[in-house]
């Protein structure tokens, strides 16, 4: 099952916003970070009953180092929460941001992270706000020295790659972002997918390795998926994207280029 086929299998009942999943997990956190809570308030018993000020020790000095571990649990807490949809959905929530906005939220519930997690996705589904993501970093990895043409069915790209040279060793170097987001995006745009299928990846790694070379990474890379034939490296910085016919490389070029230098 790819990613698109687990954003499709998501159902939300009772006008829910997560899935049972999250919902599992949101809870198991939420169990975790009361147990804590409820842990303080005992301690706060024990330390009222049983004062002790001494040279080594007293009931301040224990109290304020537990303030100061329920504070970072907090934090803990909140990130949990935030990476779980983070990781899962591939979408970049600031988490520094929601975790200042629930300062002195007492108590802290998982609801109400879920609110500015949704606040972020600004009306969107987590499929929705991938895609947007995808797109938009895709657009991104052109310069201002870059052309783009499509010939037939093929999309060329000058200027994308700044290759780092080790000997007679070509490796992507400094276009590691670049190469990484074209590929999420061909990926998105053959077949749904927010992440970089398997064969990219595969070709991902040869291009980025700066040792020996398992492949010709200047050769024709047949590629086989659905809409994307095959994709061609040159020296030059150039990259060739083969589609399966004309239409494709055009839609490409319109919605995740969005070339208009």
């Amino acid at each position: 099952m790819n990613l698109l086929d687990k954003f499709e299998d998501i159902v939300i009942q009772n006008k829910e916003r997560i899935d049972y999943e999250d919902k599992e997990i949101c809870e198991e956190l939420q169990q975790s970070w009361n147990g804590l809570i409820q842990y303080k308030e005992k301690l706060e018993v024990f330390l009222n009953n049983n004062p002790v000020n001494n040279i080594f020790y007293s009931n301040a000095v224990v109290y304020k180092s537990f303030q100061s571990l329920i504070h970072d649990k907090r934090k803990s807490f909140i990130s949990k929460v935030i990476y779980h949809f983070k990781n899962k959905y591939k979408v970049n929530l600031p988490i520094d941001t929601i975790t200042r906005k629930l300062d002195g939220k007492n108590p802290l519930h998982y609801e109400h992270i879920l609110d500015l997690i949704f606040d972020e996705l600004g009306g969107m589904t987590f499929y929705e706000r991938a895609v947007s993501e995808v797109k938009s970093r895709c657009r991104q990895i052109l310069s201002r020295n870059s052309e783009v043409k499509v010939i037939k069915n093929k999309l060329s790209i000058s200027n994308l790659v700044y290759w780092s040279i080790w000997g007679n060793i070509y490796s992507v170097g400094y276009s590691d972002t670049s190469i990484n987001n074209l590929f999420i995006g061909l990926s998105h745009f053959s077949c749904g997918n927010v992440e970089m299928l398997g064969r990219f990846k595969t070709l991902y790694k040869h291009l980025s390795d700066r040792y020996k070379k398992e492949i010709d990474i200047f050769s024709l890379q047949n590629i086989g998926e659905e809409k994307i034939d095959s994709i061609k490296f040159y020296k030059n910085g150039k990259v060739e994207i083969h589609f399966e016919d004309k239409s494709y490389a055009e839609q490409f070029k319109k919605e995740y280029i969005n070339y208009n230098f």
